[in-house]
């Protein structure tokens, strides 16, 4: 067994572990390759149960990697030769499952913070892909998160406002800028058309500062929009009708200060004359209000 242990080489070629992991159960596949009479299957029942039952016990029932025994089992014809420490393995895929159940954990708390809002959160890569988008897309677009991944950021633009919005885009990626308040138009999945307000900021590469692609969010402007358009034409209705009082009240004082002034040719006493000159002229400061 002394021997054994000093001499790697023999390791490597009486045993072949394999590892394969699929999200965060690690199962591990120990292949023997000792001997002819061994992959003939010449092996005593019991030598082979009882690992198998301690591994099955610690990876499918427990899924502990930290009970793991940490051995090998070396068989050569029949018997136990020796045994050989893998705590190295152990500790790195300890360490492995950690940082991915670390990583699941943030996600679930992204997906949880994106379900919350009511924008739509989304991020595209590089080339302008959907790689991520949170569950308010249905309510926006009318799309499953499915059906957008996999497609582009323009595909759901409207005609006329592709080229116009291609262009701010492309210049905003090659400066890596920002997007704030950027008001776009869009098609939903039954062919309406939505006013979207986009936000978004730039995922850059730390070291070679290359474009990743953008992390933002959007939220439908179109009800606001319309509001806010039927609140403008109102006010230039008003806008319109006010200018009109004040044309015909400043006319009206025109006509007040005219016929105060041809009444006034007819008055000799200089008392009266003053009182109805100092009336013409204040007539005509209130008309000065409405130009």
């Amino acid at each position: 067994m002394k021997r054994l242990l000093l001499r790697p080489r023999l390791v490597k070629e009486h045993i072949i572990p394999a590892v394969l992991w699929t999200s965060l159960i690690f199962i591990l596949f120990i292949a023997n390759s000792v001997h002819g009479d061994i992959e003939a299957g010449r092996l005593d029942y019991s030598i082979l149960e009882a690992p198998k039952q301690i591994f099955k016990h610690i990876f499918f029932y427990r899924h502990d990697l930290t009970m793991f025994a940490s051995f090998f089992f070396l068989w050569a014809a029949g018997s136990l030769i020796g045994i050989y420490s893998v705590n190295k393995i152990d500790d790195e895929l300890t360490s492995k499952m950690k940082v991915i159940d670390d990583l699941r954990a943030l996600q679930e708390r992204y997906n949880d913070v994106a379900s919350t809002v009511r924008e739509w959160i989304w991020e595209v890569d590089f080339e302008g892909r959907f790689v991520f988008a949170s569950e308010q897309v249905r309510d926006i677009l009318g799309y499953s998160p499915d059906e957008i991944i996999g497609k582009y950021y323009y595909d759901f633009f409207t005609e006329e406002a592709m080229s116009d919005i291609l262009e701010v885009v492309k210049l905003k990626a090659e400066k890596r800028e920002s997007f704030h308040s950027f008001v776009n138009a869009n098609y939903t999945k039954d062919g309406r058309e939505v006013i979207l307000e986009t936000n978004a900021i730039p995922l850059l590469d730390k070291e070679t500062n290359t474009l990743l692609g953008y992390v933002g969010s959007d939220k439908d402007i179109t009800d606001q929009l319309k509001a806010r358009k039927i609140l403008e034409a109102s006010l230039k209705e008003k806008e319109v009708l006010l200018r009109e009082v004040h044309h015909r009240v400043k006319n009206n004082m025109a006509v007040i200060s005219s016929l105060l002034s041809l009444q006034s040719s007819y008055i000799d006493d200089k008392k009266y004359l003053d009182m109805f000159n100092e009336s013409i002229d204040r007539i005509k400061s209130m008309a000065l209000v409405h130009d």
